[in-house]
């Protein structure tokens, strides 16, 4: 918690200096909240507070609505904002769709998407990227992609968040070509990869068996001085080995090491039992694991959809 506790620390202390919070510092405690998730805080926090709602209040309410798992109130509280004349900006969409995707109303918030674009207003990359996140998170993926290429095709301003979020759509759909050819479109446009988009890429090349494409893309990681974190590096290495038998993999990750694309500090390659076992029995192939499998972990690469917010 640490710096989440001192901020809202700082927050209380407000009254007793006779401060009133102003409308960024609301919405500034409400993102708090959200990251450590303590929602039932906020009631607390300003119950007695004289709030004078302007456009930044009410956008930071709807998204707190969605973030602490009560999407229907944001529509809700959307509606109210539109009876009081609240003209809606870019992030006020963004929390009506949210709350229209997660309470299942997933044609009424396509309808809005689609009506919001042909309104003409001036639509940044944010609004496209999460309406697409939203439906992913929602299993309607084919529908997400969808509007992602018309997106695309429409020139829509799109940027490196924008394409991950769809390239981990179609990775978890299964359609993982699809995501490596949009992969390539993305860099193809000027937009380079992320570290976050390399995970996503990675992860569903792994859970393919494709080793020689995970290598094209490490050395693409490589030369762009894009590092691997330890998470990355042991998800990675825990996919390879349970979904592709081939003696090409404890070779691909004995060099990832040696190359210096691993993770600063990664332990010189050691014998993982099971890896080991594995190579002598099955491959007769005694290159050595990288990391130990000291902790547990997920084998999904962490979801993309935190960057997103």
């Amino acid at each position: 918690m640490g710096s989440y506790d001192d901020a809202i620390i700082i927050f209380c202390s407000l009254g007793e200096r006779r401060l009133t919070p102003d409308s960024y510092t609301l919405a500034s405690i409400m993102s708090t909240l959200c990251l450590c998730k303590e929602f039932t805080l906020l009631p607390v926090l300003i119950s007695g507070l004289e709030i004078i709602p302007d456009l930044v209040v009410c956008n930071s309410f709807l998204s707190f609505y969605c973030k602490a798992g009560y999407p229907r109130g944001a529509v809700e509280f959307y509606n109210d904002m539109m009876h009081r004349g609240f003209l809606p900006d870019n992030y006020t969409f963004a929390g009506l769709l949210s709350g229209l995707c997660r309470v299942g109303k997933i044609t009424q918030a396509v309808d809005v998407y689609q009506g919001i674009i042909k309104s003409q207003l001036r639509l940044d990359a944010y609004i496209h990227t999460v309406v697409v996140n939203e439906l992913i998170r929602a299993g309607e993926f084919r529908q997400a992609i969808r509007l992602f290429r018309n997106a695309v095709a429409e020139k829509s301003q799109l940027d490196v968040v924008s394409y991950t979020v769809a390239i981990d759509g179609l990775v978890k759909a299964s359609h993982v070509r699809d995501a490596y050819v949009l992969f390539n479109e993305m860099k193809d446009i000027g937009l380079a990869p992320n570290i976050y988009t390399y995970s996503v890429m990675l992860s569903g090349l792994c859970k393919d068996g494709d080793v020689g494409t995970v290598k094209r893309l490490l050395s693409e990681m490589i030369d762009g001085g894009i590092e691997f974190n330890h998470i990355n590096f042991r998800l990675m290495k825990n996919i390879l080995r349970k979904r592709c038998h081939s003696s090409l993999v404890p070779k691909l990750l004995w060099e990832l090491w040696d190359s210096g694309c691993a993770p600063k500090n990664t332990p010189a390659p050691v014998f993982d039992k099971d890896v080991y076992d594995w190579n002598a029995k099955d491959l007769h192939f005694d290159y050595p694991s990288l990391v130990r499998d000291d902790t547990s972990s997920s084998e999904d690469i962490p979801d993309v959809a935190a960057s997103v917010g």
